[in-house]
């Protein structure tokens, strides 16, 4: 309905959602609306148009009002603001496509109007429909018009495949960081027990059962692996919530937890410890007394 209304009202507008983030160097170009609200009012703003051959070349700047009825998702393929052929041509900034380049004065600077030419089509396939085979469908019947089709999602994969490379192999040192963290914790288990071999002793003398004292190191390393996954957890999900949520790294995007993942990553952790820990909470529970209190 918003791109019929496009395309059927000259003057109106749909614009990129980055224009709502807050930028390092100033606020918002439009403040008062989130990229989460659901519904808002349509306003108008004024556009300043490139046309008579750009800003850049000496050609003059020609000012429109459009009235702004919808937003755009922000990506990596398309920016800043959406109109229809005939509010293009309303503003002054084109030719129509039949008509060549004019000359046209605009104080003492002249230039020429270039024509409006479509750039590019879009398509969009039904439920089903093979993308690949599609394109090259499409790519035999548009051969002649020296078209070729591409598929945006593969475009986007491209422009997104260095920063998920990146993210990968961050998210393979951080797996290693974890294994070498829990690998760690039995070596300090297995230290503790030799440190403490005549204390193990004493204790068995006074009466402790097997058990118990192993139950006592498992619950020792339990309680190290439960802060320390706790405070990761913590630390991980704030950092996070800035990068993406304050800082706005990649635009204006929909957090959110992964509670799942989170859990089982806990869970698996957890256990890794239990079973690192476990051969030296066993082998304290071994300690006969006799033998740890003979040098005493």
């Amino acid at each position: 309905a918003a791109w019929d209304a496009v395309r059927d009202h000259p003057g109106y507008a749909v614009i990129n959602a980055s224009s709502l983030d807050a930028r390092n160097s100033g606020p918002a170009d439009i403040v008062g609306i989130k990229s989460t609200d659901a519904t808002f009012q349509p306003f108008q703003v004024k556009v300043s148009f490139g046309g008579n051959g750009g800003a850049g070349k000496g050609g003059a700047l020609s000012t429109m009002t459009l009235t702004v009825i919808g937003f755009m998702k922000t990506n990596a393929l398309w920016g800043g603001i959406y109109v229809s052929p005939d509010t293009a041509l309303q503003s002054g900034a084109f030719a129509t496509p039949s008509t060549p380049p004019t000359i046209q004065a605009s104080g003492s600077a002249a230039s020429s109007l270039q024509p409006l030419t479509p750039t590019g089509y879009y398509f969009t396939l039904a439920p089903g429909v093979d993308v690949n085979k599609a394109r090259l469908d499409l790519g035999r019947q548009l051969v002649q018009d020296q078209l070729e089709p591409v598929i945006v999602a593969a475009q986007l994969a491209q422009q997104l495949s260095g920063i998920l490379t990146l993210l990968n192999l961050v998210t393979g040192f951080l797996a290693l960081g974890l294994i070498v963290g829990i690998a760690g914790l039995g070596v300090i288990s297995t230290r503790a027990v030799v440190e403490r071999w005549q204390q193990i002793g004493m204790l068995r003398a006074l009466g402790y059962r097997r058990s118990l004292v192993q139950r006592s190191f498992l619950m020792e390393s339990s309680l190290i692996a439960i802060l320390g996954l706790i405070i990761g957890t913590i630390v991980g999900v704030w950092q996070s919530y800035r990068f993406f949520v304050v800082d706005k790294t990649f635009g204006t995007v929909a957090f959110h937890v992964p509670v799942l993942q989170i859990a089982l990553i806990l869970g698996g952790a957890y256990l890794a410890t239990l079973v690192t820990t476990f051969l030296p909470a066993r082998t304290a529970s071994r300690v006969a007394p006799a033998e740890a209190l003979r040098y005493e």
